[in-house]
């Protein structure tokens, strides 16, 4: 972190929860910020599932999107961290938030009008490419909203709240959707909801 490379003293101050509970405004849209980002990427690993039961691809065509995603999280990643070093934060999380918003349901449409191998990879690639662009900013924006003495306990917290209650639930939530609604765009329309929040969240957060 940067400030390893300054000798200034610091102030002691509380650590721990009770001195987080002093920042909730940041640890609130923390969390929010991580939602889209959570939610789409679990999309992306969904697709392999998705490809089986609701396009009905072959397993080998299906764990091509696996293959896929890891590839792109890798890459745009870095891409992602080269991207909000060189134009800042805020940036670098909204912009990629708002395109998912905009493009997942058409990407959607558009596979389910004609499932096939390539157009499976195509979508979970643009998908995995925006979304983890924008991802790597959240992550590198986060611990610097909160002082030092609770940036890894901001960072833990908002981590475990955002990923655990929203990434561990999507999966379960995109079965339910498909199987209440019948629509093959309610996974699409699941990513607009979350992304949209985290849009909001992103708005309001400083650029520290």
């Amino acid at each position: 972190m940067p400030e390893t490379l300054h000798n200034t003293p610091t102030v002691a101050e509380r650590h721990g929860i009770r001195a987080l509970l002093r920042h909730r405004r940041h640890l609130f849209l923390s969390v929010m910020a991580i939602v889209g980002a959570t939610v789409c990427m679990f999309v992306s690993a969904y697709m392999t599932t998705f490809a089986t039961t609701t396009l009905q691809l072959s397993a080998a065509d299906a764990m091509s999107a696996t293959v896929m995603n890891g590839v792109c999280m890798v890459v745009f990643s870095l891409v992602g961290g080269w991207l909000c070093d060189r134009y800042g934060r805020k940036p670098t999380m909204l912009w990629p938030r708002i395109a998912v918003v905009l493009l997942v349901v058409p990407l959607f449409m558009g596979l389910v009008a004609s499932p096939s191998r390539s157009s499976l990879l195509l979508v979970t690639a643009l998908i995995a490419a925006v979304n983890n662009i924008g991802a790597a900013a959240v992550f590198c924006a986060i611990p610097e909203l909160f002082p030092r003495g609770i940036r890894a306990t901001g960072m833990a917290v908002t981590y475990a709240v955002g990923v655990s209650l929203f990434g561990g639930s999507t999966q379960f939530v995109l079965a339910w959707l498909l199987g209440a609604t019948g629509d093959a765009l309610s996974p699409a329309w699941y990513v607009v909801a979350t992304s949209l929040i985290s849009t909001i969240a992103i708005v309001y957060m400083p650029e520290e």
